[in-house]
This record gives structure tokens, C-alpha cells and sequence, in this order.
């Protein structure tokens, strides 16, 4: 799973997803409206895709 800040000034967020997913098409992605560092963004947002994610794998 990647947790992707749309707004990170150092990477194209959804450019960066694609070839992502090139290697690992499996790949669960979220697009946060938030910087590099979306964990200290939007903590609860994060927190929860997290939680979400663990209680289905």
C-alpha cells in the first residue's frame, strides 16, 4: 500500500504511482490532499486508510 501526498513539492504523485504499479499492479494506492509527508498532513486520514487496510489483509 502507498499513501501518496498530491501536493509533495519533490515528486509527481500520480506519475510516480504508474510506474509503481508497473512493478506491483496489486498495488493499493490513496491520493491525500497533502504534502510529502501526508502521516503529519493529514494524520487522520492516514491513520485510518491504515486501520482500514489491516483489517482486510
Amino acid at each position: 500500500m502507498m499513501i501518496w501526498g498530491e501536493k509533495d513539492p519533490w515528486i509527481n504523485a500520480r506519475s510516480r504511482g504508474e510506474k509503481f504499479k508497473q512493478h506491483y499492479p496489486d498495488l493499493v494506492e490513496h491520493y491525500l490532499d497533502s504534502g510529502h509527508c501526508p502521516h503529519d498532513d493529514t494524520p487522520d486520514e492516514v491513520n485510518q486508510i491504515i486501520c482500514d487496510w489491516m483489517q482486510t489483509y
